[in-house]
């Protein structure tokens, strides 16, 4: 369900993006108030704003609160280089969006051929 709440420019950004566009850190979690137990981070599209964040981040509660505002005011507003799109490494598999529909006739054409193509997977 996650997928779909995704914004337009966070599909086209992931689309046009890849995995070594990715970073992993909890400075994003910091930001969406969700404290991770540590070890754990989360990885997602890497932005300025992210870069800012790892390079100085915010260490008194109104450094805080200002870096959620406008990361808050990015989300509204769908700038992708506040906001972030949750992704990892697999990134790179993603050239396009399209609707599920598509992707799984494609699947199914594309299992179809294998099968087909192999003597005696078909009968």
């Amino acid at each position: 369900m996650q997928a779909l709440m995704a914004s337009a420019n966070g599909k086209q950004r992931l689309a046009t993006g890849s995995g070594d566009d990715t970073a992993k850190g909890s400075e994003f979690d910091l930001l969406r108030g969700i404290d991770w137990p540590d070890g754990y981070q989360i990885r997602t599209m890497y932005t300025p704003f992210f870069k800012g964040l790892r390079d100085a981040p915010p260490t008194t509660d109104a450094e805080v609160q200002a870096a959620k505002a406008a990361f808050d005011a990015a989300r509204e507003k769908d700038d992708m280089s506040v906001a972030t799109v949750i992704a990892g490494e697999a990134a790179d598999m993603i050239n396009a969006i399209e609707p599920a529909s598509v992707i799984l006739q494609r699947i199914a054409n594309e299992a179809e051929a294998i099968i087909r193509s192999r003597p005696g997977l078909a009968n």
